[in-house]
């Protein structure tokens, strides 16, 4: 006696399911009941690669809860999270972080003395220092008179040094 591809004959000449992927058989070892990570049970008892960052799949393969540092995105695919959003939609990030801006669906930083950035050429608010100027923060420059400047010419004691 013989059996079918991924079967093998147990002690008991019974065709048992062999699948390496398989974590759980049913009673009869005809079917598997639940695979290992990454894989989904299909509708013939076989175990078939979807997600490998996906923790629990739907009967028909589609994932529905991912790893921790991963988000189901809109194709029900699991996605690495981009540690600098805080919001995303339709699998694009839509909000991140301070000091960071969406662009493409990702977190990109804000340009230099930029507070609030809308898109990669335009600042809504300039750190201290800083000033707003068509959308670009500027470094404001202080101009300096000799007052401003503090110079110690004296010693301790404020006797000329001899």
């Amino acid at each position: 006696m013989s059996c079918e591809t991924g079967y093998t004959l147990s002690a008991d000449k019974l065709c048992e399911l062999q699948d390496e992927y398989c974590a759980d058989y049913n009673p009869t070892r005809s079917a598997c009941q639940k695979c290992i990570k990454g894989y989904y049970v299909d509708h013939n008892g076989r175990c078939q690669y979807s997600d490998s960052h996906c923790d629990m799949f739907d009967d028909t393969g589609i994932c529905i809860n991912c790893d921790r540092l991963y988000f189901l995105n809109y194709y029900g695919k699991c996605q690495l999270r981009d540690p600098q959003c805080l919001i995303y939609t339709n699998g694009l990030c839509s909000h991140c972080r301070p000091y960071f801006f969406p662009r493409n669906g990702y977190c990109m930083a804000n340009l230099a003395g930029c507070k609030q950035q809308k898109s990669y050429d335009q600042c809504l608010a300039c750190e201290d220092g800083y000033q707003l100027s068509n959308g670009q923060c500027k470094a404001a420059i202080k101009k300096l008179t000799w007052n401003d400047i503090d110079m110690d010419f004296w010693g301790d004691d404020n006797e000329c040094d001899k």
